[in-house]
């Protein structure tokens, strides 16, 4: 079956993949040196997260769609709606055991399409750091966005609002991109604030107001001051305000000048297009019709792009013991706790035209686990080809996939084909094997119907589906839902359901809803209820003892000791079922300050004892020939917890650009311990061309008892640094350092004092 062949290995080799899936000969070649690379090299398997991030033209305004590779939550961004830097903070919907992880996509992973400007410098992801993980994209220049939310936890969307239509000269009044109306300002800033970045900003924004000449006068003033940091935006500006005031010759002579002192960046390439179009055209007016005719010139074009990552780390661990005769410590020595390399590929093929898209894509990982061999393992996450028939409203995805809101919650190897019959309804159909990265002895194959529900940049959008899946040839689940968004200026809701009509059960409710109380306030609510239950659950915890051997009961096992009732039981008794409320606010102190405060609980169900009955358990002697028998299930309590995080973001603090982040997290765990932690989270001006971003974690744990928990209060302290630096663009160079200390309260039973190093390079290289 393809997934197992193209699922992972432990310390063994990919299979040979043939080209006949994907068809097209240019295809086949991607993919080939994607695994010839892949091959080569010895590398720790993380999962993609930044799987993909599409720009595209909507009108005026740009949309950047970003596919997670892992389920997401979004909690908060920050700034809201203007900036040159977004970061975005996110909530994992699991627990993955994953410490420090970080993605950046840069260069041709973030070309715009033909005919637009270029608008990302990067995009980066960060996980395991205090607050997080956190999405950050950084703009050319500073824009007016709109993040958005999807109920799909594995999708985000970004808007980045055109410049408005040219409105009268009042420079008091800012454009709200939403009802394009004009509301007052807050007040100006103290006289003491009006330096070149204030100047600056004032410039762009008499621009986007259409006051050409208040723009110039003000551009004009920063270039005054020679080789200061806004110069080269400025000059560019100010030969579009003279284009724009109809000043054409000037223009002219700033765009020349321009293209004089500066030779690299998207810039000269920008105003060489400016000046081009002024030269052979003659005006703006025919400008316009420049634009018009470009559209409707025949495009066909090529591109092959990606990335390659690898880095190494290894963590230490220094243990300490009190001798009893003695009143210092004693040290034992460090051990190594984890040493591992590891590998990431992301390449991607482009072919587009007028009325026809088609990409491939490739995604896989490798880990080498030096201490233990048995971590040894490579993946595939994605291959597959994407193809769209613009005019016929006709598209498919075929190979290793993610299914988006379609009630298939794990990778699959299959096809997703679909057709917009009208404007507003695109039915899906689904068909195909999920992928286990685990070692099973069973397949399961599902068929799903989905239909995107919603015209383009309406109000309402959502989706409905059905979907049956199988496990060999019994059933696995069955199970219909649906999903929704509605989004105003003030309101946001969203909404999903998953009802098993197999097992009468509901599987998943999310709501969220978000307020904006006014211009600074937002208020953000969230409910979260999963059960997801599948009839193979029922194999959870069931093994089988044969001599020195311990192995999982195998799926043809289970049939032929339970009937269908009693599995399903099972099953349902071995489903966790949790829920989640969340209640937070963020408060916009400032264009470069801004307070999140949230409050949530989380609730894990109990679960109850299950008992097997005398003949279920002689069959499991009789049909596995176990030396050990069938052990009932004994159930567990539920837990309930809270969780208080507070946290200011500012940048411009210290240096243009940078990013601060102080906060508070408390958390209360059922009746067993409360934790205190004071965090810090920095992004540092530029030293030496190196980026440095310090970290520091200061916790506090007081021990209260219960099943499984050290009866000893322990203060962590854990600081960090990140550095990284940039090389011709493409390359990016990496150091990381960090230290744990666990110190422990000194009462009877109580662990050791523990200190633990660790320390990871690498890079990667955008192409």
């Amino acid at each position: 079956m393809l997934s197992k062949v193209l699922c992972h290995y432990r310390d063994g080799d990919f299979n040979r993949i043939g080209n006949s899936l994907l068809g097209p000969r240019w295809i086949g070649a991607n993919l080939a040196l994607a695994l010839f690379m892949l091959y080569c090299t010895s590398a720790t398997a993380a999962e993609v997260i930044l799987k993909d991030i599409n720009i595209a033209a909507r009108d005026e305004d740009t949309s950047i769609n970003i596919d997670l590779g892992a389920p997401l939550e979004y909690v908060k961004h920050f700034p809201q709606s203007f900036g040159e830097i977004i970061q975005i903070q996110l909530k994992l919907a699991a627990d993955r055991g994953r410490d420090i992880h970080k993605e950046v996509r840069q260069g041709n992973e973030l070309k715009a399409p033909a005919g637009m400007e270029q608008l990302l410098i990067y995009v980066t992801y960060e996980e395991g750091v205090p607050g997080g993980p956190y999405l950050t994209l950084r703009f050319v220049k500073p824009v007016r966005f709109r993040v958005e939310s999807q109920t799909d936890p594995t999708h985000l969307s970004i808007t980045v609002f055109g410049e408005p239509k040219k409105q009268a000269q009042t420079p008091e009044l800012e454009l709200d991109v939403d009802t394009a109306k004009s509301k007052p300002t807050p007040a100006e800033p103290d006289k003491q604030e009006s330096d070149l970045g204030q100047l600056m900003a004032k410039a762009r924004q008499a621009l986007t107001f259409g006051d050409n000449e208040g723009a110039i006068r003000l551009l004009r003033k920063i270039i005054a001051v020679s080789g200061n940091p806004h110069e080269q935006d400025a000059r560019e500006l100010l030969g579009l305000a003279l284009e724009r005031s109809g000043q054409i010759p000037r223009a002219k002579f700033e765009y020349k000048k321009y293209l004089e002192l500066y030779k690299e960046g998207a810039g000269p390439i920008r105003v060489q297009q400016r000046l081009t179009a002024l030269e052979s055209i003659g005006g703006v007016q025919r400008r316009e019709k420049l634009r018009v005719a470009k559209r409707a010139r025949k495009v066909e074009e090529y591109k092959f792009f990606g990335r390659w990552s690898q880095d190494y780390s290894v963590r230490l661990i220094e243990q300490n013991v009190d001798d009893p005769n003695d009143d210092e410590t004693t040290v034992l020595g460090t051990v190594v706790n984890s040493q591992r390399a590891s590998t990431h590929a992301s390449l991607r093929g482009r072919y587009r035209t007028n009325d026809r898209i088609v990409q491939t894509v490739f995604i896989g990982s490798h880990n080498y686990d030096f201490e233990n061999s048995y971590y040894t393992e490579g993946r595939i996450s994605d291959l597959y080809i994407d193809w769209d028939e613009i005019r016929l409203g006709l598209s498919g995805v075929l190979g290793r996939q993610r299914a988006r809101s379609s009630g298939v919650y794990e990778r699959y190897d299959g096809l997703d084909l679909a057709y917009r019959v009208v404007d507003g309804a695109t039915p899906h159909i689904l068909v195909g094997q999920t992928v286990s990265y685990y070692d099973v002895d069973y397949d399961k194959q599902f068929g799903a119907i989905r239909t995107e529900l919603g015209k383009r940049k309406s109000k309402l959008t959502g989706n409905v589906f059905v979907v049956a899946q199988n496990v060999e040839s019994d059933t696995d689940r069955q199970a219909l839902g649906g999903d929704f968004r509605y989004s105003t200026k003030l309101h946001s809701f969203f909404g999903g359901v998953d009802y098993d009509v197999y097992f009468n059960e509901l599987n998943l409710l999310n709501l969220r809803w978000g307020w904006q109380l006014n211009a600074n306030s937002r208020l953000n609510f969230s409910y979260d209820f999963r059960k997801l239950i599948m009839f193979t659950n029922a194999l959870y915890n069931l093994r089988v003892s044969d001599g020195n051997l311990n192995r999982a009961l195998r799926y043809d096992e289970l049939t032929k000791i339970l009937t269908e009732e009693r599995a399903k039981e099972l099953a349902l008794n071995r489903t966790n079922e949790s829920s989640s409320i969340t209640v937070g606010n963020t408060y916009q102190i400032s264009k470069t300050k801004q307070l999140n405060t949230d409050l949530s609980m989380y609730r894990s169900a109990p679960l109850e004892d299950f008992v097997f009955t005398q003949d279920e358990k002689d069959e499991f002697l009789r049909v596995t020939g176990s030396s050990q028998p069938l052990l009932d299930h004994v159930g567990y309590d539920g837990t309930t917890s809270y969780n208080l995080t507070t946290q200011l973001i500012a940048n411009n603090v210290f240096a243009p650009q940078d990013l601060q982040i102080v906060g508070f997290r408390f958390g209360k765990f059922s009746n067993t311990f409360d934790d205190y932690v004071l965090f810090y989270n920095g992004r540092l001006a530029p030293w030496f061309n190196w980026n440095p971003r310090p970290r520091i974690n200061i916790g506090y744990r007081n021990s209260r008892g219960g099943t499984n928990v050290v009866q000893a209060d322990r203060i962590q302290i854990s600081p960090s640094i990140k550095v990284d630096r940039r090389w011709k663009k493409s390359w990016v160079t990496e150091l990381e350092l960090g230290f744990d200390g666990f110190y422990y309260e000194k009462v009877e039973n109580a662990p050791d004092d523990q200190n633990g190093y660790f320390f990871r390079i690498g890079y990667h290289y955008t192409f």
